[in-house]
C-alpha cells in the first residue's frame, strides 16, 4: 500500500495538468448533510458487526440481518423497484455460481494433484534444497510475483507471453 501511495504521489508531481482540482471547502454541517445516505449504511454495518462480535447471532443470521436491513434501507430511500430487486437477485445468482464453479474446479484440481503425487514430489524437492524459512518465503514470493504477472485474458493489452501458450 505504501508503494502504491508513493506511486500516486510521484505520478501527481509529474503530471500536474492531469490532477483534478481540489474540492471547494465545506463546513462540518454541509459534510453531515451530504453524508446523509452514508450514515444509515454505516449504522447497519456497525450493528451487524456488533451483533456478531457480541455473540448474539451467528454469521448466517448476521447475513440475513444485513439483507433485511439493506432491503429496509432501499425501501426507506425509495430506491427499491421491482427491476432493481430482480437485477440484484440475478447478479447474486451469477456471482454465487461463479464462486461455486471456482470451488468445484479447486476441488477437482486438488484431487487430481493428490492422485498424481505432485505435491509430495514438490515438497521433497523443496526440502532437499535445505532453505532457511526466510529464504523459502523469498523464493515463494518471487514465484508468486512471476506467476501473477502472466495474465492471459483475451482482449486489449494481452501480453505476448500468452500468445505462446495458445
Amino acid at each position: 500500500m505504501l508503494l502504491f501511495s508513493g506511486y500516486i504521489g510521484w505520478w501527481s508531481l509529474r503530471n500536474h495538468d492531469k490532477v483534478p482540482p481540489a474540492d471547494a471547502p465545506t463546513t462540518f454541517r454541509q459534510k453531515i448533510r451530504q453524508s446523509g445516505n452514508l450514515i444509515p449504511v454505516a449504522v447497519l454495518i456497525i450493528f451487524i458487526v456488533w451483533v456478531l462480535v457480541a455473540g448474539y447471532a451467528t454469521a448466517t443470521k448476521c447475513a440475513a440481518y444485513g439483507v433485511a436491513g439493506s432491503l429496509g434501507l432501499a425501501l426507506w430511500s425509495r430506491s427499491l423497484t421491482w427491476k432493481n430487486f430482480t437485477e440484484g437477485l440475478m447478479s447474486t445468482t451469477r456471482t454465487s455460481c461463479m464462486i461455486m464453479f471456482i470451488l468445484a474446479g479447486a476441488a477437482f484440481l486438488t484431487k487430481t494433484m493428490a492422485f498424481t503425487g505432485i505435491p509430495r514430489e514438490l515438497a521433497e524437492w523443496v526440502n532437499a534444497m535445505n532453505l532457511s524459512p526466510f529464504a523459502l518465503i523469498g523464493v515463494l514470493t518471487l514465484v508468486y510475483l512471476v506467476l501473477g504477472t502472466v495474465r492471459c485474458a483475451p482482449g486489449k493489452g494481452t501480453p505476448r507471453f500468452c500468445d505462446t501458450l495458445r
